[in-house]
């Protein structure tokens, strides 16, 4: 009897808080989740230097105010890109104790032959702490040579180019044979001839520029300066490319007067 009497006077007293707005049960918080995002299609790349693919993996909480800590592997997994032949076999662990983004870089192996377009693919698993919404993620790779049939790409400057004076600043072209599938970076630098870096103009010492995909040229802006002259000269050199070969590498820019 009095077991019946105490259990009816906590329900009563049970009814009493949630009568009064009070929460019967406290809110749990789900695990944060993650998510990987498929890559950009990138260029494979030539012979010479490093071309990275980069994909970034999210995590988004349940609600505001729970905790966003955890971790997760991942690894690449090939499909008709291969590993060792079309890229570096990668695998890792990403951590968070917040939220925020972290990123799988994953590298190309560049080489010089004509292969079709591939792709592969790079997965998380082992979740801890954390939930896998989406876990698997495309890395597109681009072919960038030459077959007996199709040009591959290539990027140039023209063998000459004028800078108008007097004027501040002269805007010179840089090309790519077809329109770019994929941003193709160029680097760049200047040469002295009878006009000098920092009296005539100044100097690009290593810029990288790029054509963004979609377009098939940009423009290289060079700063002119006072003692800058009619008839003088300077150069500007192509020094590496992420993708395809390099046609004409310099070209030579001639002062002239309006």
């Amino acid at each position: 009897m009095r077991a019946r009497v105490l259990a009816l006077a906590a329900a009563a007293v049970l009814g009493q808080v949630v009568a009064g707005g009070g929460t019967a049960t406290a809110e749990v918080c789900a695990p944060p989740t993650v998510t990987i995002a498929d890559a950009h299609p990138m260029y494979e790349g030539s012979d010479g230097g490093t071309n990275v693919a980069t994909l970034t993996v999210t995590m988004a909480v349940s609600r505001a105010g729970c905790p966003a800590a955890g971790s997760v592997r991942y690894s690449t997994v090939g499909g008709t890109a291969e590993a060792g032949q079309d890229f570096v076999a990668t695998t890792g662990t990403l951590g968070w104790t917040g939220p925020g983004p972290r990123v799988v870089q994953v590298q190309l192996v560049r080489d010089d032959l004509y292969e079709q377009d591939e792709q592969f693919s790079v997965t998380l698993f082992g979740p801890r702490g954390v939930t896998i919404a989406d876990g698997s993620a495309v890395v597109p790779v681009l072919n960038d040579d030459a077959s007996a049939s199709r040009p591959g790409v290539v990027v140039a400057v023209p063998a000459s180019g004028i800078c108008w004076w007097p004027s501040d600043h002269c805007a010179l072209p840089l090309g790519v044979n077809t329109v770019a599938r994929a941003p193709v970076a160029v680097r760049l630098r200047t040469a002295d001839g009878t006009a000098v870096a920092g009296k005539d103009y100044l100097p690009i010492k290593d810029r990288v520029v790029t054509v963004p995909a979609g377009a098939d040229r940009v423009q290289v802006p060079v700063e002119l300066l006072a003692g800058a002259e009619p008839g003088e000269y300077f150069r500007i050199e192509i020094s590496g490319t992420n993708a395809g070969t390099i046609g004409t590498a310099r070209m030579t820019v001639t002062i002239q007067a309006r």
